[in-house]
């Protein structure tokens, strides 16, 4: 049987690359080193790695730190979200990590801040120290340009009014309202505060110098010759005192004959001359009753011609009026 296997000495590849760990500080002898962290390919051996090199020693020099560097201003946010700085060594350190010379930032278009991109409130009352102030804020996103509008200023205090002092009110008018004015008020030069009451309600009552009335027709005439009617009261005059119109009267009675032209000579002289004028007759009858008619004067002495029947019933030689 033939032989398939023997002993052998088994040879590595040789190295042809490195990986190496970073370098170490500067020794006193000027070199430093570094040492392989991987090598290829798998397995390999030997090869020419470069583990020590020249170097400039420093003796003693402290490491670099945060401090040992000058970074000026972070500069404008660049549209792609970065904005960068220099930083500069001012230290005689070696080693050590240097500054951040670039960050992410959020980019804002550039729009030149006006007057109209601020929206402001009013301004509050005039504190007591003499200062008012309101808010302001941008209603635009913008930047530099006009600066924030002012938020406080000074100003005249002036009090708030605590009382008043008022004229008399007003006659009521039409609309049922009364005003009145203010004549002083508490404290002096004081503003706003309590509101005054200038207005109030009241009953109108139109001008007016007598009562009205309202009367319905009068009645029919009685056997005693009277007749009457109602009589109301539509509207009371508050600054007058009106007599009420008459709700009685005497007329002509019924079936009374008619009245009739003298026939006898009375003895009338000077007719050109005699009082004419018609005058109302009431004779009374009982104590209950009285007649009436209408006479006319025919005499300076006061003789008056009248019906027989408006006197029917009288004495015949009554006595004179006074």
């Amino acid at each position: 049987m033939p032989i398939t296997s023997q002993n052998c000495t088994y040879t590595p590849p040789t190295c042809s690359s490195w990986t190496y760990s970073s370098w170490s500080n500067c020794q006193a002898n000027s070199t430093q080193t570094r040492t392989i962290t991987n090598s290829s390919p798998g397995g390999c051996a030997g090869g020419n790695p470069v583990l020590t090199q020249s170097c400039s020693y420093t003796p003693d020099m402290p490491t670099c730190g945060p401090n040992d560097y000058s970074c000026g201003p972070w500069g404008a946010c660049e549209f792609y979200s970065n904005q960068t700085r220099t930083c500069n060594k001012i230290s005689n350190c070696q080693g050590g990590a240097w500054p951040s010379i670039s960050q992410f930032c959020t980019y804002v278009p550039k729009c030149t801040s006006t007057a109209s991109n601020w929206f402001c409130s009013n301004w509050n009352a005039c504190a007591s120290d003499g200062m008012k102030s309101r808010t302001c804020y941008k209603i635009f996103n913008c930047d530099d340009g006009t600066q924030s509008p002012a938020t406080t200023q000074s100003c005249t205090y002036t009090p708030a009014c605590t009382s008043y002092y008022y004229s008399s009110w007003s006659v009521c008018a039409s609309d049922g309202k009364q005003t009145r004015s203010i004549t002083s008020k508490y404290p002096t030069s004081c503003e706003g505060g309590e509101l005054p009451k200038l207005t109030q309600s009241c009953s109108y009552a139109p001008a007016c110098s007598q009562d009205t009335w309202e009367c319905g027709n009068w009645g029919i005439c009685s056997p005693q010759g009277t007749q009457s009617r109602s009589c109301n009261r539509t509207y009371d005059c508050p600054s007058a005192e009106t007599a009420a119109p008459a709700i009685s009267q005497y007329c002509e009675a019924p079936n009374q004959p008619k009245q009739q032209s003298p026939t006898e000579d009375f003895g009338i002289v000077n007719q050109g001359s005699i009082i004419k004028a018609t005058v109302k007759l009431i004779c009374p009858v009982s104590a209950t009753m009285a007649s009436q008619g209408s006479g006319t004067v025919i005499s300076s002495t006061g003789l008056i011609l009248t019906n027989k029947h408006v006197i029917d019933g009288q004495d015949s030689n009554p006595t004179a009026p006074p």
